[in-house]
């Protein structure tokens, strides 16, 4: 069994080092093209039966097509549910519940977008 030279090894490192350069680098300019549009409304009413303020909606600009996520968190850190993503409409919700379904505690919650690795941050208020 005829083994690599070192060279070889060193080569093969050279240019896997440089693939993982350029899809980091190709990962920031998908993420750059990213915008938030417009976050509505500031605070939201999910426990209301006026069907009014009952969802927190995120509109964003998406021109390069990248994978869109996003999850609320408390002030502590704490997960609380995952957004749900429509790609067709460039728009990612919250309807107020964690994930077992449950309506949140009032209060200020975090919602994180996350696009390609990078994270865009903001607040919104539950009231009931």
């Amino acid at each position: 069994m005829k083994y690599l030279s070192f060279n070889v090894f060193k080569h093969i490192f050279k240019l896997l080092t440089s693939i993982l350069i350029c899809l980091t680098f190709l990962n920031f300019l998908f993420a750059e093209g990213f915008k938030i549009a417009e976050v509505k409304p500031k605070i939201i009413t999910p426990a209301s039966s006026s069907g009014i303020n009952d969802y927190l909606i995120i509109s964003y600009d998406n021109p390069n097509d990248s994978n869109v996520s996003g999850k609320i968190i408390t002030l502590n850190g704490y997960f609380v549910a995952d957004m749900l993503n429509n790609d067709l409409s460039a728009k990612i919700t919250w309807n107020g519940k964690d994930d077992s379904g449950k309506v949140v505690s009032s209060g200020i919650y975090i919602y994180q977008i996350d696009v390609e690795g990078k994270v865009f941050n903001g607040t919104v208020v539950v009231a009931k």
